[in-house]
């Protein structure tokens, strides 16, 4: 709206001018200073293309906000496998504690039965000499004994076919006692004793009583001979059936003279 001014509005009609409108009804008056109605708003116009993008102005760092509050407990999760782990170190062996007082003596027990007796024995073992009652005396296969020595058997009710011995003057003549000293060819089987010796001939032994002769025992294993040069030796004790029946028959010849003599 105009201020201060004369002017005609025009419906559709002339009805003159003034010094601010024409005849048409235009405006003509100054322009400035004068404030017309607000003219309804127009359309939105389409919306230009995206401009590009600015560059990143680099912000502060913020300050941290305020710690939350504390949610709700979680549910309890599986229970974990159960390995066992690896043992410790031993620790220290402790002192020892000292020893209690003995207890009283308990009565002696009953005595028990006699057991069974055990099988015999099949141990073998071998020394370089023995002494029974007596110091050893170290040479080798030497056995020594303060007292008798009994082995073996001669119980008649352990005897079948016994007979006498008829020839025994005829053994005897073809046995001979002799002395001798060993050679060196022993000392190859342990023997160093050559000092002068007594004995038989186990050669001439054996050609008439073969009973009395035997593997030597350095020269036996299992019953055979360890060399199989089959070295012998003579069981002396097999020779005294021998000259006691020589004996005998010696003195029935004794008293047969005496008796022709009397």
């Amino acid at each position: 709206m105009a201020t201060n001014k004369n002017f005609v509005i025009k419906n559709g009609l002339t009805v003159g001018t003034t010094a601010d409108i024409n005849s048409s009804g235009v405006w003509i008056g100054p322009t400035t200073g004068l404030i017309g109605p607000q003219g309804a708003v127009g359309s939105a116009g389409a919306a230009g293309p995206q401009g590009p993008q600015g560059p990143a102005a680099p912000g502060g760092s913020g300050t941290a906000g305020p710690q939350g509050p504390r949610g709700p407990q979680g549910a309890t999760g599986a229970p974990g496998s159960s390995a066992p782990g690896p043992n410790g170190p031993q620790g220290a062996q402790g002192p020892a504690g000292a020893i209690g007082p003995t207890g009283p003596q308990g009565p002696g027990g009953s005595t028990g039965g006699t057991g069974p007796q055990g099988p015999t024995s099949q141990l073998q073992t071998s020394v370089t000499s023995l002494g029974v009652g007596t110091a050893a005396s170290g040479t080798t296969g030497e056995i020594r004994a303060s007292g008798n020595i009994t082995g073996f058997y001669s119980d008649v009710r352990l005897k079948d076919n016994i007979s006498n011995i008829t020839e025994s003057q005829q053994i005897l003549q073809k046995l001979r006692g002799v002395y001798f000293n060993q050679n060196e060819f022993a000392e190859k089987f342990g023997y160093h004793d050559h000092s002068k010796q007594i004995g038989v001939i186990a050669q001439e032994v054996q050609e008439v009583v073969p009973e009395a002769v035997t593997i030597a025992p350095f020269d036996l294993i299992s019953d055979v001979s360890r060399s199989g040069e089959n070295y012998l030796t003579v069981n002396y004790f097999k020779l005294i059936p021998v000259i006691i029946e020589s004996i005998k028959l010696h003195q029935r010849e004794i008293n047969m003279i005496k008796g022709q003599v009397k």
